[in-house]
């Protein structure tokens, strides 16, 4: 049986829209996070995907990188 949990985490300010959330569960080798930015930019969804398995200190994936793409797409969508 799969038990996990899903946690909403504070949406970056990129794009039109955006939403962060992370699915944990526990594995043998320690906790299996999987962390989801998923940002829209016009008609455009950009998903951004860290998993980390058996390590506590769960890191956000890299914001400044994020923002980089972000605007790429805005670039490429003018």
């Amino acid at each position: 049986m799969y038990k996990g949990t899903v946690t909403a985490g504070q949406a970056p300010p990129l794009g039109d829209e955006a939403v962060q959330f992370e699915i944990s569960a526990p594995s043998e080798m320690g906790p299996h996070v999987t962390q989801y930015t998923v940002v829209r930019m016009g008609s455009v969804i950009a998903t951004f995907t860290k998993l980390s398995v058996g390590d506590d200190t769960v890191r956000a994936f890299p914001p400044a990188l994020v923002a980089q793409q972000i605007a790429l797409l805005r670039q490429a969508q003018s």
